[in-house]
């Protein structure tokens, strides 16, 4: 152990010398020895000690010294010959660097993997290959510094592969890297970036909120949401569409929240536009229309949780916003809305969509249910009682969620193959626990909806119970003697919901109800770079 720490000092003494070295000559772009050193000396702290290295930051000292500057020096050399002859030069010196740096990390990340005895891509330990038989070796848990300099390097390499146009395979690095960490919003980040390089700003905004809302948001994305919105600043000169619309949208209501209240007068112009477009959206047939839906699912929960006024922990709004927010929330609402009344036609395409927003309302409900419209609450009822048996297939779209999370907890219910209908299930189970006289249960156990006689009924039970409540799994027996109990209770009442329900439906509330939200306590795990 004495050994260990004088070689790790030892270490750090020589790294920070090199910085100074490096740092110190800005004549020359290309100082090779300085550079080769400085490889080593990090790659070295970091297989001896690792808590050590990230402690000091080691993993961002050497991309941003060794390979970073480099590849733009060679990038901006290449863009200033071109229609010369040095051209080929150029691009062979900064192809012949972007290898170097992709057999780099490569190996480091094979090197990690080889000590600390863990499955990463591309390097699976030896018990798959049947090399390794120790019990204790197969059932070892990935640490949060081992998973976070592991992701780092995934994230790297998928930055060298995009450097080298090598889009796809970038794209598999930064999927790599979040299936690594969920709760980590870095390669969310990447994954934007590429999606804005190959044109798909729908994508990229999915990405960007995403980032911006898992357990450790990666806090400069915010910039490049800002970036891209920056071009959809209102409709004037571009084409009255879906993604068009809906981006506008987005950069009305966040300039409105955030800086420019004036900006709040664009969402009234743009709303009358984007109810329509988004009708016309769903019922087009385009095969994106699930991830586009999706993608405005995630950035409107981004409004309505992470940029809600009064709130503590939310400092990117300006003071006074609330009119402003509660205005983009009324619009979102009445997106949403329509999406609702889509499940039964539909429910492929709308379906995730709406669970992940039902998800953040229920999650967030004391802040939020004052802006649910009753039409929702109707529809997703509905949808339910139209249903003989739960859905058996997990729709595809969830897998984008995975780590996504909603204010209150770390989601992890999306690895459920019946997520989508027990989000919803779950909500109108709540509603019927906590008294809301919109939903019953009747005699067959089936939701009925009713619509209330005043605005009021929706605050007739505590606001704060249900963001409570659906923490705690239930058994499928509690929860059938609860609605038992309140049939008994209010045997007329019930009756009278029996004849309006479907009486022949096979499927009832009570079959299969689990609680959608599974949460896990925050890890010791880096907040934006590194691990603590």
């Amino acid at each position: 152990m004495a050994l260990d720490c004088r070689r790790s000092e030892d270490l750090m003494r020589k790294l920070e010398k090199v910085k100074l070295d490096m740092t110190g000559n800005r004549t020359e772009s290309c100082f090779w020895p300085q550079r080769q050193e400085l490889q080593d000396t990090c790659r070295s702290l970091l297989l001896a000690d690792l808590e050590v290295g990230l402690d000091a930051r080691v993993e961002h000292d050497l991309w941003n010294l060794a390979f970073h500057p480099q590849i733009k020096f060679l990038q901006a050399a290449v863009k200033k010959s071109r229609g010369s002859a040095a051209v080929e030069g150029a691009q062979a010196n900064l192809s012949l660097f972007l290898d170097f740096a992709l057999g780099f990390y490569m190996q480091l990340l094979q090197e990690l993997a080889a000590k600390f005895c863990i499955d990463v891509p591309f390097h699976a330990c030896g018990r798959w290959l049947g090399v390794v038989t120790d019990i204790s070796v197969e059932t070892q848990s990935l640490a949060p510094p081992q998973a976070y300099i592991c992701q780092y390097c995934l994230c790297h390499l998928g930055d060298i592969s995009r450097y080298r146009h090598q889009h796809r395979q970038a794209g598999q690095y930064y999927q790599f890297a979040a299936q690594l960490r969920p709760c980590n919003g870095h390669p969310y980040r990447q994954l934007g970036v590429l999606a804005v390089a190959e044109d798909q700003p729908l994508e990229a905004v999915l990405y960007y909120c995403k980032s911006l809302c898992v357990l450790h948001p990666f806090t400069l994305t915010d910039c490049n949401l800002t970036a891209l919105l920056a071009k959809y600043s209102s409709l004037e000169g571009l084409e009255v569409t879906f993604t068009n619309g809906w981006l506008t949208f987005l950069s009305c209501a966040l300039r409105a929240i955030k800086s420019d209240a004036s900006s709040s007068e664009d969402i009234d112009d743009i709303t009358p536009l984007l109810h329509p477009n988004v009708e016309d959206h769903i019922t087009s047939g385009n095969a994106n229309v699930g991830k586009d839906l999706l993608c405005v699912a995630v950035s409107s929960v981004y409004i309505l949780i992470w940029l809600r006024p009064n709130d503590s922990e939310t400092s990117l709004v300006r003071e006074g916003s609330d009119s402003c927010w509660q205005q983009a929330s009324r619009t979102i609402m009445g997106v949403f809305d329509m999406l609702a009344s889509h499940l039964k036609t539909r429910p492929t395409l709308v379906l995730p969509a709406v669970s992940v927003f039902i998800q953040c309302l229920t999650l967030n409900w004391s802040g939020l249910s004052f802006l649910l419209p009753n039409n929702i609450i109707s529809s997703i009822v509905g949808y339910l009682g139209s249903l003989t048996s739960p859905p058996e297939a997990r729709n595809p779209l969830l897998e984008e969620l995975d780590g996504f999370l909603l204010k209150q907890g770390y989601l992890s219910a999306y690895s459920h193959p019946d997520t989508c209908y027990e989000v919803l299930n779950a909500f109108c189970e709540q509603l019927v626990r906590l008294d809301d006289r919109r939903v019953h249960c009747n005699v067959n156990g089936v939701y009925v909806y009713h619509e209330p006689r005043s605005s009021l009924l929706a605050d007739t039970f505590s606001t704060s119970a249900l963001g409570s409540a659906i923490r705690q799994p239930s058994s499928a027996s509690a929860m059938i003697s609860q609605q038992r109990r309140s049939v008994q209770a209010s045997a007329a009442a019930a009756a009278a919901a029996a004849a309006s329900g479907p009486a022949s439906s096979s499927f009832t509330a009570s079959s299969g109800v689990r609680l959608a939200a599974v949460f896990s306590s925050p890890r010791t795990e880096p907040s934006n770079t590194r691990p603590k």
